[in-house]
């Protein structure tokens, strides 16, 4: 049986990631790690929460390892790697969503590689919101 996490602080090419690994496993193409194996790795994980000021609640969090997760996420699997430009596209919309509520979702974005992208500010002509300020 396999999880995959549906969550509501990342993007969606996580999920299917986790679809395609899961997928992956269940047809044999790799095996998973002994289960010795996998509890270290995941105390080792709970232990370094300390270190980012987090709990034990937040020991499903992406958050900024999302490119290192996607890494041995697909190299485990076998399966094609999401670029890593996505996280950058992230990262501003995570910081621009808090500084530009209402404006945030007017940028156009093109991948120009696997590492860089280009965005471009391009507002709605209609008023899409309906909050007097």
């Amino acid at each position: 049986m396999t999880f995959l996490g549906v969550v509501g602080k990342v993007i969606t090419r996580v999920m299917d990631a986790q679809a395609q690994y899961a997928a992956a496993l269940a047809g044999g193409l790799f095996e998973l790690p002994s289960q010795q194996s996998m509890l270290r790795t995941w105390l080792d994980h709970v232990r370094s929460l300390r270190t980012k000021n987090l709990k034990i609640i937040d020991v499903n969090i992406v958050g900024d390892d999302m490119d290192y997760y996607f890494a041995n996420l697909t190299c485990e699997a076998g399966v094609v790697r999401a670029p890593p430009v996505l996280k950058a596209m992230r990262d501003f919309n995570a910081v621009n969503r808090l500084e530009d509520l209402l404006n945030y979702r007017d940028y156009d974005y093109q991948i120009l590689d696997d590492c860089t992208y280009d965005r471009k500010y391009n507002p709605r002509p209609e008023d899409t919101c309906y909050i007097d300020i």
